[in-house]
């Protein structure tokens, strides 16, 4: 995600899953929860107000 931020992109980004230990469902469900988490981290860190 930093990647794609650090390259001035602001759209959407989807996300799909292939597995074998959960459904494809659960886990995009999980793959998009995961970069929800990563977004709003690296919000944090490009604010300034991120702590370890």
């Amino acid at each position: 995600m930093k990647i794609l931020t650090d390259a001035g992109f602001s759209g959407y980004a989807c996300a799909e899953f292939e597995g074998e230990d959960i459904s494809e469902m659960a886990g995009s469900i999980a793959t998009i929860s995961l970069l929800k988490k990563t977004r709003d981290r690296l919000s944090k860190v490009l604010c300034g107000s991120f702590t370890y």
